[in-house]
């Protein structure tokens, strides 16, 4: 009915089957029978690994990788310190965008992409590291050169999804995200969410809240 309603059909030799626990037997009969493969975890969805459980460190690594090939390209050297400053506030500093809005990032990532950050920034100049790295993810009204701050930024896009959740108007996610974890009372997403373990996107927003209460003195 979904293919005559829409004219659309599904791609099978495109499709996967994931299967959760131990049903391997069952996943096999059902790959044979729509004629599917059977994929495991993590899976990439636009570029962003998916599991039902946290992110493992070699996951975050195509990340990083991403982010050094862009430098290949480039020669540190042969840019002046404001054209390197252009590129790795509108270029390198954009490209975990995406996956802070979807998953906390580790300290351990971040410290990565500033040191890739910085490394860049201060590459051929005559006068090394002419500000720290704190003063220089400072806005530019506050003596800073307006370098994205990774931590506060990550912090932004999540606590967004605590914005669109606390938004008038039911949406399927939100009666889903609510069912499971606040007992389908959606304004109960202030506290600490209880039944089951929050997955790694749910626990990156509520991750937000303490910041979001002091900021809005909720």
């Amino acid at each position: 009915s979904f293919e005559l309603i829409s004219d659309l059909s599904i791609n099978f030799s495109k499709s996967s089957i994931i299967m959760l626990g131990k049903a391997d037997h069952l996943g096999l009969t059902c790959s044979s029978l729509l004629n599917c493969k059977i994929a495991h975890f993590p899976i990439s969805y636009l570029g962003v690994p998916i599991r039902p459980t946290k992110l493992h460190r070699s996951d975050w690594f195509p990340l990083i990788a991403k982010i050094e090939k862009i430098l290949h390209s480039w020669k540190a050297h042969s840019l002046s310190s404001a054209g390197r400053l252009v590129l790795v506030k509108s270029v390198l500093s954009s490209i975990p965008t995406y996956w802070m809005s979807l998953y906390k990032l580790p300290s351990w990532v971040i410290k990565k992409i500033d040191s890739i950050r910085s490394s860049f920034l201060w590459n051929g100049s005559n006068i090394k590291r002419l500000v720290n790295w704190q003063t220089a993810c400072l806005p530019l009204r506050n003596g800073g050169l307006g370098i994205t701050n990774l931590i506060d930024f990550n912090i932004a896009l999540l606590a967004k999804w605590l914005w669109r959740f606390l938004t008038p108007g039911p949406t399927l996610w939100k009666s889903w995200i609510t069912s499971l974890h606040y007992h389908s009372n959606p304004h109960l997403v202030l506290h600490a969410p209880t039944g089951i373990k929050p997955s790694p996107f749910w626990f990156g927003v509520v991750s937000t809240l303490p910041r979001v209460k002091r900021l809005f003195h909720v």
